[in-house]
């Protein structure tokens, strides 16, 4: 009996010891259940309402979107400049924070500013296939795009 009794007081010692000492910020269980899917990079693809076409508009370099789910921030380029802010969630509906952070290059064309306009408008978003983000105003799809 003396036995178990010890083994079970250096068991109990030994237990906190065992415990992490991580210091990473957990990301929040419905963060995770929701929204997991959306965190990394995105590609835009379409434009489905601009009556500029998508290859007239981004000629150079297509706009990129990249997700920070933890810090909820954003970030990427319009294209020419690149720019980073923050952004807000809750179930589907999203929202982009103005103002935002942006480098301020001169940039040729209405590519730009057609990117920033239709992110201003969006309000919801949906992921097809864990591979295309649809940005949309309520049920009018704005933005498309493809994880990278």
């Amino acid at each position: 009996m003396k036995n178990v009794f010890f083994a079970f007081l250096l068991l109990t010692a030994f237990l906190p010891a065992c415990k992490s000492s991580s210091t990473q910020k957990a990301i929040p269980l419905a963060i995770m259940k929701d929204t997991t899917t959306l965190q990394g990079k995105w590609e835009l693809k379409a434009l489905p309402g601009s009556l500029i076409s998508f290859e007239g508009l981004y000629k150079r370099k297509i706009p990129l979107l990249s997700f920070d789910l933890v810090a909820q921030q954003v970030s990427g380029n319009t294209g020419c400049n690149s720019f980073s802010g923050k952004f807000s969630l809750k179930g589907s509906s999203i929202g982009f924070t103005e103002p935002m952070t942006m480098t301020q290059m001169a940039c040729p064309g209405e590519g730009e500013k057609i990117f920033l306009q239709t992110l201003q408008k969006v309000t919801t978003y949906s992921i097809q296939n864990d591979s295309v983000l649809v940005l949309s105003a309520g049920e009018k799809p704005l933005m498309q795009l493809k994880r990278k």
